[in-house]
């Protein structure tokens, strides 16, 4: 009886692959409603991380406060960057990570007619940025020739990515890597505009493409890089589907015009850069065999199961979104091994993780290469998305089989491997909550730390600083606190300034560190641990003012040197300084000075500073990552920040390229047949691209 039952249901199987009319509407519920439902589902699964005060995140603060400071400063006079004091001692805002998402924030920021605090768009963006995970992974599946169910189904699984390097709940919700959630969605509609720009002679996926490279480079360009690769590792089954010709290169080159262009005015200052690029910030790579261990496992990439046992966990085997993704790989593979199918059907079964292990034989080969570990890690979120595929194709088959309610099964089981995993009390988890100390703390730096001076905040342990609810406490107390910082931020803070010295200040001698805080402009030190309290306190000129549990404030005056109160300046002999102006990006003093003296201003040295002495110009002088000036006699001093020319021409092309590709779009505007995607019923792209059943793809 045994094998007739097998051979029976082999024998049913087989027969789900032949084409048969629809049954009714319910046949079509993935077609017609499966975004929607995804929207919803990431919506009821972020909800608990939304609140009206700072979206949480390690370095959610950061990324707030330069977009709260571009705002205000940089586009409301009309420019795309500038000058921020608010951390270490000044940086370029966007001199690593460009405007997008504050470009973002700002448009948001408009459409809400200031009614909403900064702090809730901001949340209200991070979370559309990884609600529209859905509809952005859906558009890229479908143009590489998918059905719509397929795609709509990738997109619903899409949300159960959860990656500690960018993208997902993890990434977005704990690390708070805002600019990788928020490029996803960039990624996706520049490979699908250009795959479909490939096959289709349709002007409008040139522009897409172009428009979303741009915005992709100018918010991570770290995922620009990942990109790139994800369109080699798709360039042969393309290529072999359909030979290119002088017309598909002219569209594919007509993109790269039109992304440079419209990112010119960042990318053009940011090549042109000689100064300081800082290390890169990234993740320890394990080798390639532990990390497809912890993408297996369910600890990295993919949402992992309920540890303990439920209904989903059966002993050994665990029933989640990364055993799906094996289960569907394997699948995948013998059916591209039992029926000789289109090339790209290989591409996409086996290219990701020829991609995933190539770059991790690249990050072996050059372990110290910053190209080599940024993509080693980057470019794992958007392959995880590539290895859904399998998964979307064999629920969309077996949809097509059990008709006429297959399609309400299927989606019911992509919506469990997706919600069970992230239920919204483990999206709450991950949510960090700031002490009452820490904002008690803020409330007491605002009141006790003067204008243009700043505070230092001494690091200790990760597992302490968690402790406090917030991650880089030095820069969520200037955020909320509204006064600047000695503290650096990691290499987005970039400038000839060693912003590193914040986290040895606890290892300097007194004597220094004494020092040190004179001619940084520091007014206050904040302290969490008992042992960064009593070496403060035994520093010269220090005493406690304000304590709240385990955090301690404690005043800093000025025990060595000549430091000119409220002026930003020191000097090692007298000097009589008076300040005219102070702000962001100008400053000026008037001087006097009995004898030859060197200043130090407490701004940090970067190539847009500018000077004068009475009019002269000067050259500032680098002294410990600071501008410094030989001064005599009396006069005054000026400090400017300008553009360079590379700013003023980044802008002048990316003004005639927009105004270029308005006119050209304005222009050539014809009634022409509606391309659409690269579908099984089109001539240039075979049926059953991906051994999906002719009568899924539906156009």
């Amino acid at each position: 009886m045994q094998p007739r039952f097998a051979a029976a249901v082999v024998a049913w199987w087989r027969a789900g692959t032949k084409s048969r009319p629809r049954i009714g509407a319910e046949a079509r519920v993935i077609e017609r409603w499966g975004i929607f439902v995804g929207l919803v589902l990431g919506s009821w699964l972020c909800w608990r991380a939304i609140s009206p005060s700072i979206p949480h995140g390690v370095d959610s603060a950061f990324h707030l406060a330069r977009s709260e400071h571009a705002f205000d400063h940089h586009f409301a006079t009309g420019r795309t960057d500038g000058w921020n004091p608010t951390f270490a001692m000044g940086a370029q805002n966007f001199l690593v990570y460009g405007p997008g998402v504050a470009i973002v924030f700002a448009a948001l920021k408009v459409l809400t007619f200031g009614l909403i605090g900064d702090s809730g768009v901001y949340a209200a963006l991070v979370a559309c940025a990884y609600i529209a995970t859905v509809p952005s992974v859906s558009f890229l599946i479908r143009s590489l020739g998918l059905g719509i169910r397929t795609a709509n189904l990738a997109g619903i699984l899409a949300l159960g990515i959860s990656c500690n390097f960018g993208l997902g709940i993890q990434g977005t919700w704990y690390w708070g890597l805002v600019p990788h959630q928020v490029a996803v969605h960039f990624v996706c509609l520049g490979i699908g505009a250009t795959v479909r720009s490939y096959h289709e002679p349709a002007r409008r996926w040139i522009v897409l493409a172009g428009v979303s490279f741009a915005a992709l480079a100018v918010t991570h360009l770290q995922s620009a890089m990942a990109a790139a690769m994800l369109l080699v590792m798709l360039a042969p089954g393309i290529v072999h589907a359909q030979r290119p010709n002088r017309r598909t290169i002219a569209r594919l080159g007509g993109i790269g015009m039109i992304a440079f262009g419209c990112a010119a005015f960042w990318l053009i200052p940011f090549l042109q850069l000689n100064g300081p690029r800082g290390l890169v910030a990234t993740w320890p790579t394990p080798p390639f065999g532990e990390r497809v261990d912890q993408v297996m496992d369910g600890t990295e990439l993919f949402a992992r199961a309920a540890p303990e046992p439920g209904w989903l966990t059966f002993g050994p085997i665990r029933f989640d979104l990364a055993a799906a993704v094996t289960f569907g790989m394997l699948v995948q593979a013998w059916r591209i091994v039992r029926r000789r199918r289109h090339p790209l059907a290989l591409t996409l079964a086996v290219g990701p993780v020829l991609l995933w292990a190539l770059m991790h034989a690249y990050y072996s080969s050059n372990p110290t290469a910053d190209v080599a570990r940024l993509l080693a890690n980057r470019t794992l979120p958007y392959i995880g998305v590539f290895l859904l595929i399998p998964v979307a194709v064999g629920l969309s088959i077996a949809a097509n089989r059990l008709r006429p309610w297959g399609d309400t099964a299927v989606l019911a089981i992509a919506l469990l491997l997706v919600a069970v995993p992230l239920e919204p009390s483990r999206v709450n988890a991950v949510a960090q909550q700031p002490s009452a100390a820490m904002w008690a703390t803020a409330e007491a730096l605002r009141d006790l730390v003067p204008e243009h001076r700043r505070f230092l905040y001494v690091h200790v342990d990760v597992g302490t600083e968690l402790a406090l609810g917030v991650g880089h406490p030095g820069v969520w107390l200037a955020h909320h606190s509204e006064r600047a910082t000695a503290n650096g931020y990691g290499s987005e803070t970039v400038t000839r300034f060693y912003t590193n010295i914040t986290h040895e200040f606890s290892t300097l001698a007194p004597a220094i560190a004494a020092e040190w805080l004179t001619r940084m402009r520091v007014t206050h030190v904040v302290t969490v641990t008992d042992a960064s309290r009593l070496f403060v306190d035994g520093l010269p000129g220090t005493e406690p003012v304000w304590t709240e549990g385990a955090v301690t404030i404690l005043s800093v005056t000025d025990p060595v040197g000549f430091a000119q109160p409220d002026t930003m300046i020191y000097s090692a002999t007298p000097i009589d300084v008076t300040a005219e102006s102070l702000g962001p990006e100008a400053a000026r003093w008037r001087f006097s000075a009995a004898e030859p003296t060197r200043v130090t201003v407490g701004v940090a040295w970067f190539e847009k500073w500018h000077a004068s002495v009475n009019g002269s110009p000067v050259e500032p002088l680098l002294v410990d990552g600071l501008m410094a000036f030989d001064l005599a006699g009396s006069g005054v001093l000026e400090l400017r920040y300008r553009d360079s020319s590379a700013d003023y021409l980044g802008r002048v092309v990316s003004l005639f390229s927009l105004a270029g590709l308005s006119t050209w779009a304005i222009r050539t505007r014809r009634r022409q047949p509606r391309g659409r995607a690269l579908t099984a019923d089109r001539t240039n792209a075979p049926r059953d691209i991906i051994h999906e059943p002719t009568d899924a793809n539906v156009t």
